[in-house]
């Protein structure tokens, strides 16, 4: 039975592709980078990062993110894409390998065929397979390659050549030992004695995978790279979320208190907008409950009772400020002074009118006035008793020179009279005796700035709007009562702004305020109100916090939230689902077939001494292991239990049933494949490589005779095509080669 190819790579990938569609976009995306590049490097892993963090908004502002593409069938290959097979040529120009000669060069027969190397112990068959296993694909121990012991230690490690066939071409590979050999060359695989011990003696998974079953684990592989990335991004962030609160306040108590110790990325932004910082009033209040707290409760209030008895006396004082300088007495004042000095004109006029230059100095005046009126008083009640003054008849004299009057004198009696009997002169007496008046009011009033400044410290209670009232009105009054001063000092009226409102309203009801909180501090000796005093401090002080504290506690928030959007990001890496279909194509396609192939290859190969199964092992993530185990369930191992003959007939069995998955039909080195097997095994395993050969190269390395006339009697009777090596010692040199017949040997020249 040949190995043949057991499930089509197209129905994988078109499988893959319709299972994609219901996939996050980023591992469509990886899905079709994976299938049409093979691989990923760093630029494709950041590009996925970006993309699946884009898909839940988690990238930083400024990150532009490639275009997603997603797997389209016209990414899918239109061939199967399995690999070309590789073959042998030929191996040699050997130097430092044990002591083969440097310029030997091994052939090999064609593909498909069988080539068999036949030679005794020592001729040099290990070396020329150990090279191959070293740059072939092996399980098992590496082999260690020694130089020639009876030669000088070579001074740089063994090298060789290796001539290979890939798609109808040849191909040479130059090896050097322990250097990564031309990659293929892996698809040739090398079985011996260390390669069977390793079946039998580890689990592990298959060493060849249907092509396109390789694709889920690459995609299983990249979701843990690009989870690992927002992983670090999330711890990077929840550093930051720690470092930033740690200095915030502990207290849960509060309003504040509680939200932020909910803080998360549902909290709302108007939440803390509007817990946060305090009004005028509210930072007055609280630096009223700190003081009311801190100090003698009795005392305090003795202090507030005084402030409030300030701040009621100076809103007595704003109100007679307000009364004296109302617009109403303004108004008053101003009327004062301008009737006064309109009477005075009036009087000046009319006197000027009645007086000239042929007067005497200060007639109309005062004294003069009082002259008139003793005249008056002479002439009335003794001189003329019973006439009215003045008296200008013929017989009439002059009250003080008693002379008979004469008509000029007459005439100015007359005028004086008139000048007398006129009421301006006592109208404008009037006025300015109560201009006079209203000046003595002004002058006594004193500025009012100075017993406002007297009370500062006791409107400390009020707001900034409230001191800003009295403080207008303060200025105000005393530049009103300053120009008033001036107007009634100069006689002249100039006008000017008047009062502003009377802040008395507000003082009392600071002061009633004051006289409330006095109450309060009195009352904080009893522990019930000292606790409610407290807690309402406790609140005002957690806003007036959060005041401060509002833009970091708002980028705590958006932390919250790229974390919480980063949360999702992870959801989407989750391989659960990949490795749940990797597992059931695994299953389809890998397990059941290899297993089932495993048995197939034992029954041909005649093991009927024992029952072994190939089973199913749990291994790492996106990765099917395999191993052998005894029928019915024993704890013993194959090894401990089969004989050696046993052992490589599972361990062989083992190896052509893993071939069976392998995507090419590549040459295949067989290294003493029939040792301890008795005759009849030897036989089936001859007709069982043969039948390989026929499908493609098989290379077999042997010093049994009896397996080397298995193999010529079996490609005789199936009509394969078979070519035959002699290796041998040349003289104190193994590895030279001749080629021979199936009936005789014959030396090359």
């Amino acid at each position: 039975m040949s190995t043949t190819r057991i499930y089509p790579s197209t129905s994988i990938l078109h499988e893959l592709l319709t299972w994609s569609c219901d996939r996050p976009i980023w591992q469509r995306d990886a899905l079709r980078r994976i299938i049409t590049a093979g691989k990923l490097d760093a630029t494709d892993i950041k590009d996925l990062v970006d993309l699946c963090r884009e898909t839940h908004k988690a990238n930083a502002p400024g990150v532009v993110t490639v275009k997603s593409e997603c797997l389209a069938a016209s990414h899918l290959p239109a061939t199967s894409g399995h690999e070309q097979d590789v073959t042998l040529v030929s191996v040699g120009t050997l130097k430092g390998v044990n002591r083969l000669p440097e310029g030997q060069v091994l052939r090999f027969g064609g593909s498909p065929g069988l080539t068999v190397v036949y030679g005794d112990n020592g001729s040099g068959k290990s070396g020329y397979a150990r090279v191959l296993k070293k740059a072939c694909r092996s399980r098992g121990a590496s082999p260690v390659i020694r130089p020639d012991a009876f030669a000088p230690p070579p001074e740089a490690p063994a090298t060789g050549r290796i001539v290979f066939n890939v798609g109808g071409e040849e191909e040479t590979a130059l090896w050097t030992d322990g250097a990564i050999a031309d990659s293929r060359l892996s698809y040739i695989f090398i079985f011996d004695g260390s390669a069977a011990g390793n079946y039998l003696e580890q689990d592990g998974p298959a060493s060849f995978t249907p092509h396109g079953l390789d694709i889920l684990p690459k995609l299983s592989k990249t979701c843990d790279a690009v989870r690992h990335s927002i992983k670090c991004d999330i711890d990077t962030i929840n550093l930051e979320v720690t470092t930033v609160s740690r200095s915030w306040p502990s207290e849960s108590n509060t309003l504040v208190g509680k939200m932020i110790s909910a803080l998360s990325a549902a909290t709302a932004d108007a939440t803390v907008v509007a817990l946060a910082g305090l009004e005028e009033g509210q930072t007055k209040r609280l630096r009223e409950l700190g003081d009311m707290l801190r100090a003698n409760a009795k005392q305090k209030a003795k202090e507030t009772r005084a402030s409030a008895e300030r701040l009621t006396a100076f809103a007595d004082l704003l109100k007679s400020a307000n009364d004296s300088f109302s617009a109403t007495e303004v108004v008053a004042l101003k009327r004062c002074l301008c009737e006064t000095k309109a009477a005075t004109e009036a009087a000046k006029a009319f006197a000027c009118g009645k007086f000239d230059s042929s007067h005497l100095k200060g007639t109309g005046e005062d004294f003069w006035r009082n002259l008139w009126e003793a005249a008056r008083g002479f002439s009335e009640s003794a001189a003329y008793e019973g006439k009215p003054f003045p008296v200008t008849g013929e017989e009439a004299k002059c009250l003080l020179c008693q002379q008979s009057l004469e008509a000029m004198a007459v005439e100015r009696l007359r005028q004086f009279q008139a000048f007398y009997a006129d009421k301006s002169q006592q109208l404008a007496k009037d006025a300015a005796r109560k201009l006079k008046l209203a000046k003595d009011r002004v002058d006594g009033l004193a500025p009012i700035a100075i017993e406002h400044k007297k009370i500062e410290a006791d409107l400390n209670c009020a707001t900034a709007e409230q001191n800003t009232i009295v403080n207008a009105f303060v200025t105000a009054s005393d530049e009103i009562l300053k120009a008033l001063k001036e107007n009634l000092s100069k006689e002249i009226w100039a006008d000017f702004t008047g009062l502003p409102p009377s802040p008395e309203g507000v003082l009392k009801t600071l002061a009633s305020s004051l006289q409330t909180r006095a109450r309060e501090e009195e009352g904080a000796d009893d522990p019930a109100a000292r606790k409610n005093l407290e807690s309402e401090r406790g609140e005002l002080a957690a806003r007036e916090w959060l005041g401060r504290a509002k833009t970091d506690v708002l980028a705590q928030i958006a932390r919250f939230k790229k974390i919480a959007a980063l949360d999702l990001c992870q959801k989407d890496t989750d391989t659960r689902t990949v490795t749940s279909k990797n597992t059931e194509l695994t299953k389809r396609l890998v397990t059941d077939a290899f297993c089932e192939r495993f048995g197939t290859e034992l029954q041909d190969l005649g093991l009927k001494t024992l029952s072994v199964k190939l089973e199913e092992i749990k291994g790492v993530k996106g990765e099917t292991n395999f191993g052998l185990r005894l029928q019915p369930d024993s704890k013993l191992s194959v090894r401990d239990v089969a004989s050696e003959g046993e052992q490589r007939c599972i361990a062989l069995a083992a190896f052509l049933a893993e071939l069976s998955q392998a995507g090419h039909q590549s040459a295949l080195v067989f290294d003493d494949p029939v040792s301890s097997l008795d005759h009849w095994h030897r036989e089936l395993i001859a007709q069982r490589l043969v039948k390989e050969s026929k499908a493609r190269q098989v290379i077999v390395l042997t010093h049994d005779t009896v397996f080397l006339n298995d193999l010529c009697a079996k490609i005789e009777e199936s009509s394969a095509s078979g070519t035959y090596f002699h290796l041998a010692w040349n003289g104190r040199e193994p590895g030279y080669w001749c080629s021979f017949g199936k009936r005789a040997i014959a030396r090359e020249p």
